[in-house]
């Protein structure tokens, strides 16, 4: 007994392991914890019967104390769970894990309380708990009518050969003798017609098909417990087999799924593959058709632009159009037009250039301009051939940025100045809407720049061209036409 303590009660686990075969599977194995038993199910494939079916019983305990006070300890159920694991030697076993409620006990008096939950009939499952020895009662009797074929004598428990000897030491008391308790009385069942002759009898004794009368030990039917053996390693055997066959087709039925999947879903990418190429086409149909209609609507603008002559009245048409299909599109319409359509060379200001600077026909021809004829204050001076070069600075580095409303491309000029520096008035800019041209006049030749496609439209009347004598650098500044950012400077 122990003392208990002012405190409330207190809750533990219990665990209780059933071993099952090493092949079961989640699938195959059930479990159930109900407020009066526990219950493990080992299933076959379908339609055989179950391999295993084992069945326990849970009983309320009482715990007593040294002050004569009694306490239930009880399994909840609710609390309680299974799992499918390992025990402590490594068998695949289904693990109950039971909530039992007990009171607490002072801590020096815990051990007693252990010692009364480990004692005969308080154990949790009512089969466990034999306080009459009626399992060893069971035991003996049951080798007094089988003998060896439940097991040996040598096989009994302690408790079981001792309450055999006590009964032959009774018979031998009463008088009679101890052998007839050995006698079998299945024997007579199996036993056919007592009119039969001997050697009847002993060919039948022979082939098994009664059961003998005991001698010491029982040896004579070993045979039975081996037998009983075979036919369960047998059966346990076949389960296997079924297990093994049943995760075969299993695997088989997976695999055939995964394989159904993935043709079907390499179906569904050929088949999106081919929507998204008919998309794309049809997408390129339609751009051309929109394309070509924009290129005849920018054609038909430039057309009254030409007839209108001038004007005010030249531009309301493309004004129109640009309307209609914005200022990118109509853009894009006329360099798809431009580029299927190239004109040829435009000389860029020739006759201005030669007329200013005496250019020669070589160097004309360069820059796309007629050779001009030179002039008689120019064909015989010094070095004409060198004022008269017309140079492109499109490799000099220059760069733009994009400053907000305006866009800003710098021009660096010192290579072409050489040692000497910038002239004042020296450069000249033109704008358009969608171009720019730079033209510097130094003593090395005239050097220009020309943009002609640039990335959005400018405003050419608020475009304006700064000079930067001291680091010699030429600076277009063009004002936005709308807003947004530059990410380039040409529309290519």
């Amino acid at each position: 007994m122990a003392g208990r303590k002012e405190t409330a009660s207190e809750w533990h686990e219990v665990t209780v392991s059933v071993r099952v075969p090493e092949e079961s599977s989640r699938a195959l194995v059930s479990a159930v914890i109900s407020p009066t038993h526990l219950e493990v199910t080992v299933a076959a494939p379908a339609p055989a019967p179950p391999l295993l079916v084992w069945r326990r019983r849970l009983q309320q305990r009482t715990l007593k104390y040294e002050d004569g006070h009694t306490s239930r300890t009880h399994v909840d159920t609710a609390n309680s769970t299974w799992l499918l694991g390992t025990d402590a030697e490594g068998s695949k076993c289904v693990q109950f894990v039971l909530a039992q409620w007990m009171e607490g006990a002072n801590k020096n008096q815990e051990e007693k309380i252990s010692n009364q939950l480990k004692g005969v009939g308080l154990s949790v499952l009512t089969e466990d708990a034999d306080p009459h020895h009626l399992f060893e009662l069971l035991e003996a009797e049951v080798w007094l009518r089988a003998g060896a074929v439940y097991k040996k004598r040598g096989a009994l428990c302690e408790a079981a050969e001792k309450l055999v000897q006590e009964m032959e030491k009774h018979e031998e008391r009463e008088g009679r003798d101890p052998a007839a308790l050995r006698k079998s009385p299945l024997a007579e069942v199996w036993q056919e017609d007592e009119g039969e002759e001997e050697e009847e009898e002993e060919e039948e004794a022979a082939e098994g098909g009664q059961v003998a009368e005991q001698t010491g030990g029982g040896g004579e039917v070993d045979d039975a417990a081996l037998w009983w053996a075979a036919e369960r390693a047998a059966e346990l055997e076949a389960w296997r087999a079924a297990v093994a066959g049943a995760r075969a087709a299993d695997e088989e039925r997976r695999a055939r799924m995964q394989l159904a999947g993935a043709e079907s879903e390499a179906r569904a990418a050929a088949a999106a593959a081919a929507r998204v190429e008919a998309e794309d086409k049809e997408a390129g149909r339609r751009r051309k058709e929109v394309l070509r209609e924009h290129q005849r609507m920018v054609a038909a603008a430039r057309e009254a632009e030409a007839r209108a002559g001038g004007g005010a009245v030249a531009g309301a048409a493309t004004r129109r159009v640009e309307a209609a299909i914005g200022v990118d599109a109509m853009r894009s319409a006329a360099a798809s037009a431009a580029r299927a359509n190239p004109l040829p060379p435009k000389p860029l200001c020739a006759a201005d250039v030669a007329s200013a600077t005496g250019a020669t026909g070589a160097h004309a021809e360069a820059t796309g301009g007629a050779a001009p004829a030179p002039s008689p204050e120019t064909s015989g001076a010094k070095g004409a051939s060198a004022a008269g070069a017309v140079h492109s600075l499109a490799k000099c580095g220059y760069w733009f940025e994009d400053a907000g409303e305006t866009v800003k491309v710098t021009v660096p000029l010192a290579d072409a100045c050489g040692a000497s520096g910038l002239p004042s008035d020296c450069a000249a800019a033109e704008f358009s809407r969608f171009g720019a041209r730079l033209e510097v006049r130094l003593p090395s030749g005239v050097h220009v720049l020309t943009l002609p496609e640039l990335f959005k439209e400018i405003l050419p009347d608020e475009c304006e061209l700064k000079l930067r004598y001291k680091t010699r650098r030429a600076v277009l500044v063009m004002k936005k036409r709308l807003g947004g950012v530059w990410v380039k400077l040409a529309a290519a």
